[in-house]
């Protein structure tokens, strides 16, 4: 994406408001100072602001404020309903059962794509809005559900609320069988049953699940690790560091330490 950038000129819309769409964003747009024929960057998310679900209202505001001051464009309250190549006409093909069918191409019809615009409609309530000449779309989702399918068949535990296979605190979900990182939906001993995302928690809860396979007493380690995550915004100034459950909707205590 870093080398589509900088080309220049290119219109790059970013779909999702979560810490991977936003973060990208702040960087595309600090990349732009750097060029002759910046780019035009747009941000487009189902929530009110970028970060909403994490972060209160009023550190929302502001980081709105500092993004659009970088000169990225935001598009919140849109849901994102279909994303095609040139007109509304050359959506991806599908059969009568409204399966993905592949065709075959050749090298000249790659080329052609390339040239193509790409089209992504909108939806902010009941109306349609269609973004149109866009070069280049990214798919930025911070929350991905893992795909449980085997599991399902296999018979194990799925967690209904949080996603993923129920294990304990040991991460094991049957005996001799464990899972880690974002497929396990563990028991906290603070915070009860969750699952994280984060790339710290998917090292550690890794490092142990491992360790527990290999105890040659049989001994199990439990998962006390509280996991943390790091979100730095390029170009604006803003670092975000935190540890447990991070959710707008919890209370939350602002300190503004003045300079």
């Amino acid at each position: 994406l870093e080398g589509v950038a900088l080309r220049g000129g290119q219109k790059i819309v970013v779909i999702g408001g979560g810490y991977l769409g936003t973060t990208l964003c702040a960087a595309l747009a600090q990349l732009n100072h750097e060029l002759e024929q910046p780019n035009l960057i747009v941000q487009t998310f189902v929530e009110s602001s970028p970060l909403q679900q994490y972060f209160p209202d009023y550190l929302c505001n502001h980081i709105t404020q500092v993004l659009t001051g970088n000169g990225l464009h935001l598009s919140p309250d849109r849901l994102v309903t279909a994303v095609a190549r040139g007109s509304e006409d050359s959506m991806l093909p599908t059969d009568e059962d409204g399966e993905l069918t592949i065709n075959k191409t050749t090298a000249s019809d790659e080329r052609e794509k390339e040239n193509e615009k790409v089209q992504v409609t909108l939806m902010q309530g009941t109306l349609k809005e269609v973004l149109d000449d866009c070069d280049y779309v990214v798919l930025a989702s911070t929350n991905v559900d893992p795909d449980v399918e085997i599991a399902k068949r296999s018979r194990l535990e799925i967690d209904r609320r949080n996603g993923g296979i129920v294990c304990n605190s040991s991460l094991e979900a049957y005996h001799g069988l464990f899972v880690a990182g974002s497929s396990a939906s563990f028991f906290d001993p603070v915070l009860g049953r969750r699952r994280v995302d984060f790339y710290d928690n998917a090292l550690n809860s890794g490092l142990l699940a491992g360790q527990n396979m290999c105890s040659e007493d049989g001994r199990l380690r439990r998962y006390a690790h509280q996991p943390t995550f790091r979100c730095t915004l390029p170009g604006t100034g803003l670092l975000f560091e935190a540890v447990g459950q991070i959710n707008s909707n919890d209370s939350t205590v602002g300190v503004w330490l003045s300079k």
